[in-house]
């Protein structure tokens, strides 16, 4: 498997994290922190590009928040 198809898989299973984090969230779910942990460390599979940010992390943080992307 390529390093884009990995990058790919790891950013769509942390927008799913995100998803899962903000609606934990907003139901005030006792698993809440250990949702967002599970995003966190998914994020930091992807590698920086050379201006600091990983692949899609406007899409991931917006998952976090709620947004549907």
């Amino acid at each position: 498997m390529n390093d884009m198809v990995k990058i790919q898989k790891s950013h769509l299973a942390s927008v799913e994290a995100g998803k899962a984090f903000a609606s934990a969230y907003k139901n005030n779910a006792e698993n809440t922190l250990d949702l967002l942990e599970k995003y966190v460390e998914l994020r930091r599979e992807i590698p920086k590009d050379s201006d600091g940010r990983r692949f899609g992390s406007a899409a991931a943080f917006y998952s976090t928040q709620g947004y549907e992307v």
